[in-house]
């Protein structure tokens, strides 16, 4: 799952200078980014219920992780108006949590 960050760096950067609806493109962008991680997390699992459970949340929390840690989200910080992007990460995360898991346990700080 080490290709996440790297796929949010190479995700687009320019178009949230070109395109108006700045937060639109983080969300999607956010969100594809949470399917494929979730998509190559499906690719090993066991069959254990419990250890793919545990198998997707890691992706999950993977993704989350490297989002967070990119330096491109300092920068998109500065340019967005009106919305936070950590506050779209958080709703993504428990998007994502409820479609695989039927709740969201995450709890932004």
């Amino acid at each position: 799952m080490g290709a996440a960050k790297t796929n949010f760096l190479n995700m687009g950067f320019l178009d949230f200078f070109r395109k108006k609806d700045d937060q639109t493109i983080f969300r999607r962008k956010v969100r594809s980014g949470f399917k494929r991680s979730v998509k190559e997390a499906k690719k090993h699992l066991t069959g254990n219920s419990m250890i793919d459970g545990m198998l997707i949340k890691q992706a999950i929390a993977n993704y989350r992780i490297a989002i967070l840690n990119a330096p491109t989200l300092q920068m998109i910080g500065l340019f967005a108006k009106d919305w936070m992007p950590e506050t779209i990460i958080d709703e993504e995360t428990q998007r994502v949590l409820k479609k695989y898991f039927g709740y969201s346990e995450f709890e932004s700080n």
